[in-house]
């Protein structure tokens, strides 16, 4: 956490570093602060301009969201995350979107 305060570094390291914090506390149950960071992760690969980043950051936002019963919100993340894969062609990312969509369509099976 210190070292993304500094700020220091290119943007792909520090998105990375987010996305890495976010992913601990979410494994560690703490879904609050991992929504924080990956929130945190979708800014800066935005300010990055990378597509490919960003469909992956609003997934793993989407995950988190819905791990805090923010459905509404983390179907609006995947949907974001659907069109930017789709605008890539990136048919591995659409995949990731459209089964976390899925969730809620057919919850038993998750």
């Amino acid at each position: 956490e210190e070292a993304i305060r500094v700020g220091k570094g290119p943007y792909d390291m520090i998105a990375f570093a987010y996305c890495g914090l976010a992913t601990c506390f979410q494994a560690m149950g703490i879904y609050e602060k991992a929504v924080n960071y990956f929130v945190c992760y979708l800014d800066v690969a935005r300010k990055m301009k990378d597509d490919e980043i960003e469909c992956g950051a609003l997934n793993n936002l989407g995950v988190a969201e819905y791990s805090i019963g923010n459905y509404t919100v983390a179907i609006a993340d995947h949907l974001q995350g659907l069109q930017i894969a789709t605008k890539r062609d990136d048919q591995p990312s659409r995949m990731k979107s459209f089964a976390n969509l899925g969730k809620w369509k057919y919850p038993a099976y998750f």
